[in-house]
């Protein structure tokens, strides 16, 4: 199965975008140090060659560059004729599928292996939102229960300074209300 490292995918995008919008190395380096990034003519060479990691602020200011979406470096090109490799090694002991990477970019997260996978997933997630929402609640409940609170002892303070004006007044505990 063909496989290739995430660096060599970007890379060599990097290079096809680089040869379509007819630009030199030189001219790519000046545009990203447009873009505030130092890049030289030997920074672009080793981007495309694999032997420099390019970091996800540069694919940012490339994309912005070549107007282009960040998953046209970061998925290899499937055109006709092209050799795509089947597998992308993005890191040692981690390799996904173009799919797999896709699905990645895509939706964000981990790739889910299977539907029972994804079910877990979206039940935990529905778990979590639950527990916010609760959380929220249980919090809105001691808000107003220190709020009955505060509203029953000004209640007893107005009842004591209405009997010390010698009204004979009493309220409905129940209601608040005068009877």
């Amino acid at each position: 199965m063909l496989s290739r490292s995430l660096g060599t995918v970007i890379g060599s995008s990097l290079k096809a975008k680089r040869l379509e919008a007819e630009m030199t190395q030189q001219d790519l380096a000046e545009a990203m140090v447009g873009r505030g990034l130092p890049w030289r003519r030997e920074t672009v060479a080793q981007s495309e060659g694999d032997s420099r990691t390019v970091s996800l602020a540069e694919l940012v200011a490339l994309c912005l560059i070549f107007q282009c979406p960040l998953d046209a470096f970061l998925l290899p090109e499937s055109g006709p004729g092209s050799q795509a490799p089947k597998q992308i090694e993005i890191s040692q002991g981690l390799v996904l599928t173009s799919q797999q990477l896709m699905r990645l970019i895509r939706r964000g997260g981990e790739v889910p292996q299977s539907s029972e996978e994804r079910q877990r997933q979206r039940l935990f997630t529905e778990v979590n939102s639950i527990q916010v929402r609760l959380t929220k609640l249980d919090e809105r409940l001691l808000q107003l229960e220190e709020n009955r609170k505060r509203l029953r002892s000004d209640l007893l303070d107005r009842q004591r300074k209405l009997m010390d004006l010698g009204e004979e007044v009493s309220f409905d505990d129940s209601e608040g209300g005068k009877r």
